[in-house]
């Protein structure tokens, strides 16, 4: 590749100066004009890192490599990979690293996890720079932002580049690579870019939360050897094909799973309505029911009469009803019709239904008395109970780190401080593995132990 004299130029002052360096190029960001997004970043670090590394490990290193990283086909190498990744998912840093391109070019190193901070960046790069004599890639998280770190070798000085693909306002225009002259100046654009609030973690609404926001994760990658023969390739292509099956097997599950609860909500969607309607056919049988049954009861005031041609006397107010009635004459055959009217009087109707819902009434007082009697027996039963059991069962605490109930015999208290946490989660602090701290138990147990000897 044909040196380009400006890039000699500033690559030269990467090296010497002690001023920091921005290569940007307008419009090439993980925001592309053919996809990506804002989930995207996780892809665009990855790539960063694999880019960089393989161009390294395929021959060209110090200021050659850094000129590479400046020029526009290398941005366009490293976010190429993001136009083709449009769903909204943030990916997991495990889940990009699995993927057969990324397996098959780096190897994890180590990772560790830490609030940020300058005191914690700085030491984060120190351990970069101690890994191997080769150049190396960090990838942080600090969610929602993840980019890269690396450490490129130089004859003259380890040089720490920090790619974003994100526009900021150092870079607005695009993603860019950012040149620090020191390791110093590194940590503390890094504890700026990923600072967090501290009264998150005094919001008591907040729990995983705020731990997720207030730490970082780091992964320290190194180029892989790439394959050489034909079956290496080979083998490489059928792990990348498998997986790739395994995966269109899954979505093809996954349809035909979604296409069988569709089925199932629609049928269930049938029967809702079918069920809905049932519901007011009966409840309009039981209107009609209750209509039915009031005028049938025997009240006074009801009387039956043939047709008459009689005019009525006094027709004063009253609520009657006039039915009716065919019925037939065997001996002639012929139709008799019969009207049958039934009066009340106002006073005697509106006395009868208060006195029916006075009954309702009275029931219903009934009924809920007895219900609170029963409950007010149940109640005092089950607080008789809770102080028996109180008495049994040991008290418990909640851990301030696995934030789980345990009880006090799990209690582990740190002097001076007086702290309280659970045995198993100091333990894991202080780095006991498992059969240390299943001897440390027995330890502790011991000196409730009594010693016994056998006389026989």
């Amino acid at each position: 590749m044909a040196n380009d004299p400006d890039f000699t130029d500033i690559t030269d002052k990467v090296l010497q100066d002690e001023v920091e360096h921005v290569a940007s190029h307008t419009g090439r960001s993980q925001y592309g004009p053919d996809g990506g997004g804002a989930s995207s970043c996780g892809l665009a670090a990855f790539n960063c890192a694999r880019v960089v590394l393989q161009t390294e490990k395929d021959g060209l290193q110090g200021p050659d490599l850094i000129q590479a990283m400046m020029r526009r086909d290398m941005f366009e190498d490293i976010l190429a990979i993001c136009s083709h990744w449009s769903s909204s998912a943030h990916l997991d840093v495990d889940d990009i690293y699995n993927a057969p391109i990324f397996a098959a070019n780096l190897t994890l190193i180590w990772s560790e996890y830490e609030q940020p901070g300058f005191k914690q960046f700085q030491d984060l790069l120190v351990r970069l720079q101690q890994v191997s004599s080769s150049s190396g890639a960090l990838i942080l998280t600090r969610p929602p932002e993840i980019i890269s770190v690396l450490n490129i070798h130089t004859d003259s000085k380890p040089v720490i580049v920090t790619f974003d693909s994100h526009p900021r306002s150092k870079h607005p225009d695009g993603a860019a690579f950012i040149f620090h002259p020191t390791l110093n100046a590194a940590a503390s654009y890094l504890s700026d870019l990923l600072q967090f609030d501290p009264q998150l973690l005094a919001d008591p609404s907040l729990q995983w939360q705020a731990q997720l926001l207030a730490h970082y994760s780091a992964h320290m990658f190194v180029a892989k050897d790439l394959p050489t023969s034909s079956s290496e390739f080979l083998d490489t292509l059928v792990a990348a094909s498998l997986e790739v099956l395994a995966l269109k097997a899954e979505i093809t599950e996954l349809k035909s799973r979604n296409r069988m609860l569709e089925s199932d909500t629609k049928h269930l969607t049938a029967e809702n309505a079918q069920l809905e309607a049932r519901i007011e056919d009966l409840e309009e049988d039981n209107r009609r029911h209750v209509r039915r049954a009031t005028l049938s009861e025997p009240t006074p005031g009801v009387k039956s009469t043939l047709p008459s041609t009689a005019p009525r006397q006094n027709p004063g107010p009253s609520n009657s009803i006039t039915q009716t009635v065919a019925s037939s004459s065997s001996s002639k055959g012929t139709l008799i019709f019969r009207t049958t009217e039934l009066e009340e009087d106002d006073e005697l109707f509106a006395t009868r239904i208060q006195l029916e819902w006075q009954e309702q009434v009275d029931d219903g007082a009934k009924f809920a008395f007895q219900r609170q009697k029963e409950y007010e027996e149940e109640d005092e039963l089950l607080r008789s109970q809770f102080v028996s059991l109180k008495q049994v069962v040991p008290a418990s605490f909640k851990c301030g780190i696995c934030l789980e109930e345990e009880t006090e015999f799990m209690i582990a208290r740190i002097d001076p401080c007086g702290h309280s946490f659970c045995s198993a989660i100091l333990a894991q602090q202080i780095g006991l593995n498992e059969e240390e701290y299943a001897l440390f138990t027995e330890l502790e147990l011991g000196a409730f132990s009594v010693l016994l000897h056998c006389h026989r």
